[in-house]
């Protein structure tokens, strides 16, 4: 960092602006932004639950995702991904299986992902 006068030694043309004994912070900017993970959500099956999604169960969820691919004209052997689903808000107050994810949607791959961003569940179409 140095002192004073050796930083204006070293930048003779910098402008000074005298802060009359006040302070100046640097800005104040988020590096751990999710700008990208919000734009990928985006043509994704909305699996959160209430406020911001509908899905407060299992058979909610398996429902929603039928519902996606047949309002969206997804063909089979087109992947299905989903995000936002809790199980701390699921009634079941567990995670969806592959199995349950098999029954509903055996034609697709599918991927959901959890609402923290570090999991998920697949189908058996996405493990293959």
């Amino acid at each position: 960092m140095g002192n004073l006068q050796e930083a204006q030694s070293k930048y003779k043309n910098a402008a000074q602006i005298n802060l009359q004994d006040k302070t100046l912070l640097p800005s104040f900017i988020d590096p751990h932004s999710h700008f990208d993970m919000v734009s990928n959500t985006m043509g994704q099956v909305n699996l959160n639950p209430p406020p911001i999604g509908q899905v407060d169960s299992i058979p909610k969820m398996m429902q929603t995702l039928k519902d996606y691919k047949v309002d969206n004209n997804i063909a089979d052997g087109d992947w299905i991904f989903g995000w936002g689903y809790d199980e701390t808000q699921l009634a079941e107050g567990r995670h969806p299986t592959k199995s349950e994810i098999d029954k509903v949607l055996p034609n697709n791959p599918v991927y959901l992902q959890h609402t923290s961003g570090h999991m998920g569940v697949a189908n058996s179409k996405a493990l293959a």
